[in-house]
C-alpha cells in the first residue's frame, strides 16, 4: 500500500500524473461496470419474470428494490466518503455489488430476488458518488464541470454492452449476464486495492484534522447541504436529479418490455435497448465538451428541450423499425446526457469538506426518481394504459428539471 501513499501526495508532476491517470482509468471502469449493471436488470428482465412468474407488480417491485438500494447506497456513501476517504469506500462498494450480482445469478427462485437487488443497489449508489467525488478531486478544478460530464460518459456504454451482449445472442441466459456483472467489479475492485491513489485533497483535509484545524473537520449534513449559500443550489440539483433519472429508469426498466408488448421482437427491442444508452455516452461526451466552450445555459436549453423533443418521438413513433431506433439513440443522448450534465455541475457547488455529502445527497434525490420511474410505469401498465401514454407521463417533469438547471446556472460555484 506504500505506493498508494506516494500517489495520493505526489511532490513532482510525474507522479501526479501517474495519480491522475489511476484515478480516471479505474473510475472509467468503475462506471462502466455500473452502468451495465443497471442496464442488465432491465434488459434481461424479460427472461427472469418468465423463469420466475413475476406479475408486473412484482417485476416492478425488484426495480423499485433496487432504485432503494442506490438511494441508501449514494446517502450513506457520500458522508462516510467524506470522513473515511474515497478509495475506501469505492473499493468496498464494488465488492457489494459484484458479489450481489453472482448471488443473483445462483437464485433457484425469485423469493430473494428484489432483496438481492437492494443490497446490489447500495454497492452501486456508493460507487457513483464516490466516482464522482475522485475525478472532482483529481485535476484542476476550473475544468471539473467538464471532466466529471465527460467521464461519466461511460456510465451509459456499460448498459450499451449489456444490451449489445443481448442483441447479438437474444438466447443469451439471464444468469450469464449477472455473472458478468459480478465478476467484473469484482475485478475492478482488486485493481484498485492496488492502484486507486486516495484524493490527494481528502489526505490535506485529514492530516488538517489530525492538526487539529478546524477549518477542515467534516461538515455535519445540515450545513454541507445548506450553509454558506448553498441552499438553492442543493434543492435545484435535487429536483434536476429527481426528474432526469426518473426519465432515465423508466426508459431502461420497461423499454424492451414496452417494445415486445408493441409487437417487435425480442432482438429489436434488445437493439433499441442498446441504442438508448448508446446514444446517451455519446451525447454525455459532446454535451460535456460543450459545456466547457460555450455558456452553461445555452447547453442546459439545447439538452433539455432535446430531452422533451425525443422522448415524445420515441412515444409517439409508428410501428417502423428506422424511426423507433433513430428515436431511441436520441432520446439516450438528451435524456442520459442531462442527467450527466448535472453529475458533472453537482460538485462545483460544494467544498472538498462537504463534496462527499453534497453530491452524494443530490446522486440520493436522483434515486428516489428512479423508484417513481419504474413503479410509475408498473401502475400505468397494470391499470391498462398504453405503452406510448407511459412515455409520455415523463414529459411534465422534464420542464421542473429545466427549471432546476436554468437557476443551477446563475449559482456562483465553488473554488478550491
Amino acid at each position: 500500500m506504500g505506493s498508494n501513499a506516494t500517489l495520493s501526495r505526489p511532490r513532482t508532476g510525474r507522479p501526479l500524473n501517474g495519480a491522475i491517470f489511476a484515478t480516471f482509468s479505474l473510475c472509467i471502469l468503475a462506471s462502466l461496470a455500473d452502468g451495465f449493471d443497471i442496464q442488465a436488470a432491465g434488459i434481461a428482465a424479460t427472461k427472469y419474470k418468465a423463469e420466475f412468474h413475476f406479475s408486473t407488480e412484482q417485476l416492478s417491485a425488484v426495480f423499485v428494490a433496487n432504485s432503494c438500494g442506490l438511494l441508501v447506497g449514494a446517502l450513506v456513501g457520500g458522508w462516510l466518503a467524506d470522513r473515511i476517504g474515497r478509495r475506501w469506500v469505492m473499493i468496498g462498494s464494488m465488492l457489494l455489488f459484484g458479489v450481489c450480482s453472482l448471488v443473483t445469478a445462483l437464485l433457484s427462485s425469485g423469493s430473494l430476488f428484489a432483496e438481492l437487488r437492494f443490497c446490489t443497489g447500495i454497492g452501486l449508489g456508493a460507487a457513483v458518488a464516490n466516482i464522482i467525488a475522485l475525478v472532482a478531486e483529481a485535476g484542476e478544478s476550473r475544468s471539473r464541470a467538464t471532466r466529471v460530464t465527460v467521464l461519466t460518459a461511460s456510465n451509459p456504454l456499460g448498459g450499451a454492452i449489456a444490451a449489445g451482449l443481448v442483441s447479438i445472442d437474444p438466447d443469451m441466459n439471464w444468469r450469464t449476464i449477472f455473472e458478468i456483472g459480478g465478476w467484473w467489479p469484482i475485478a475492478i475492485a482488486g485493481a484498485m486495492l492496488l492502484w486507486l491513489p486516495e484524493s490527494a485533497g481528502f489526505m490535506q483535509q485529514r492530516e488538517g484534522r489530525a492538526k487539529g484545524d478546524p477549518n477542515v473537520a467534516a461538515m455535519p449534513a445540515f450545513a454541507a447541504l445548506f450553509g454558506e449559500g448553498r441552499a438553492l443550489a442543493s434543492v435545484m440539483l435535487w429536483i434536476g436529479f429527481f426528474f432526469c433519472v426518473l426519465a432515465i429508469h423508466l426508459i431502461v426498466s420497461w423499454l424492451p418490455s414496452l417494445l415486445v408488448g408493441q409487437n417487435y421482437t425480442i432482438r429489436q427491442a434488445a437493439t433499441a435497448a442498446c441504442l438508448f444508452p448508446l446514444g446517451g455516452g455519446i451525447g454525455t461526451a459532446l454535451l460535456g465538451i460543450l459545456m466547457g466552450r460555450l455558456r452553461r445555459k445555452a447547453v442546459m436549453v439545447f439538452s433539455f428541450s432535446g430531452l422533451a423533443i425525443f422522448v415524445g418521438a420515441l412515444a409517439l413513433a409508428p410501428h417502423n423499425l428506422p424511426i423507433m431506433y433513430s428515436a431511441a439513440f436520441l432520446s439516450g443522448f438528451f435524456v442520459i446526457g442531462s442527467q450527466f450534465l448535472l453529475y458533472g455541475l453537482s460538485p462545483t457547488y460544494y467544498p472538498l469538506r462537504a463534496r462527499g455529502t453534497g453530491v452524494g445527497t443530490a446522486v440520493a434525490m436522483g434515486r428516489l426518481g428512479s423508484i417513481a420511474g419504474p413503479m410509475m410505469a408498473g401502475l400505468l401498465l397494470g391499470a391498462g394504459r398504453p405503452p406510448a401514454q407511459v412515455l409520455m407521463s415523463i414529459l411534465p417533469g422534464v420542464v421542473f428539471a429545466l427549471i432546476a438547471a436554468l437557476v443551477l446556472t446563475s449559482v456562483p460555484t465553488v473554488e478550491d
